[in-house]
């Protein structure tokens, strides 16, 4: 079963994802705020990871999923323009508090050692967008699943 929302506030993509806690963790976040999650292949893992099942703990029957067999893929199905889509990149030409968000925008992550691949960034240049160190102060620049959740860094001594 899976919960449809009439007109989604926003898509979540997730990019070639590697480490399936993440992935599960972003899964949950987006069972409880109604929030579709796009996974693009090659995913780093299977589907049926037990560990990706454990971090969705009981909310995988709730997630609206989709899976793509690619980047271009995505963009067909989509509808991703240039209006619609912010990539999440530590390039970024502007930071979060700048970026204007609609009904229905796909945040796109990309994957957790390397960020988004050349030919996300590459497709929609004027669409880099990013949580950094500058606009949170002590909160690191956001490049991973758990962007999503903004890790804390450990105070320093």
């Amino acid at each position: 079963m899976f919960l449809h929302p009439p007109e989604p506030r926003l898509n979540l993509v997730l990019v070639r994802p590697q480490i399936p806690p993440n992935t599960g963790n972003v899964a949950r976040l987006c069972a409880v705020t109604g929030t579709p999650l796009h996974l693009v292949a090659p995913l780093g893992f299977a589907l049926t990871e037990k560990k990706l099942r454990r971090a969705g703990l009981d909310y995988w029957n709730k997630v609206h999923a989709a899976t793509h067999a690619s980047f271009e893929e995505l963009v067909r199905e989509g509808g991703l323009t240039s209006d619609n889509v912010h990539l999440f990149t530590s390039r970024a030409t502007r930071g979060l508090w700048e970026t204007r968000f609609r009904p229905g925008d796909w945040l796109i992550l990309g994957e957790e050692q390397e960020g988004l691949p050349a030919e996300a960034l590459e497709r929609f240049p004027e669409r880099w967008d990013c949580l950094s160190t500058k606009d949170l102060g002590t909160l690191r620049t956001l490049k991973s699943r758990n962007e999503v959740q903004a890790p804390r860094r450990a105070p320093s001594a």
